[in-house]
């Protein structure tokens, strides 16, 4: 009886410790995590294949027609699309966290803040295709937001 007690303590004290995303907010968690290890890698994600179970098949066509050097000019944009600043701090590698998800008829939004001091906040609108949560664009989240919605 003791082992018993013990072990459902143990079981019902992980499922406190580890609280669930819901799925939407997960696969922006793990795709921001992967995305911030490939850029500080200084390798090309967009142009490889891991990136299609994460953004839909139209936000990657405009991204990699933009890529492309004949339409540099036509469709220059001065930031990164997914992060949307030009230079990030090393600890945006290690430190992705979902500060929170809003949940309306036209997309999820899965709040995202990088750094230790999480002042970095992008929203990434994300979507269902073919059954799965993709990201289907990307703004700047900003503090005020962030700070309303927890009150």
């Amino acid at each position: 009886m003791k082992h018993m007690t013990l072990m459902l303590l143990a079981i019902s004290s992980a499922s406190i410790a580890a609280p669930k995303l819901p799925d939407a907010e997960q696969v922006a968690l793990t795709f921001n995590k992967w995305y911030m290890q490939q850029i500080n890698q200084e390798k090309e994600p967009i142009e490889g294949t891991i990136i299609d179970k994460y953004v839909t098949r139209d936000t990657l066509k405009k991204l990699r027609m933009a890529n492309k050097p004949e339409h540099a000019d036509d469709m220059y944009y001065d930031s990164d699309f997914f992060i949307k600043t030009q230079d990030w701090d090393k600890d945006w590698v290690t430190d992705v966290t979902v500060l929170f998800g809003d949940y309306d008829p036209v997309c999820t939004t899965a709040y995202i803040a990088f750094g230790k001091n999480k002042k970095h906040i992008i929203a990434d609108c994300m979507v269902q295709e073919d059954g799965e949560w993709k990201i289907q664009s990307v703004s700047i989240g900003s503090v005020s937001e962030v700070i309303t919605s927890m009150k």
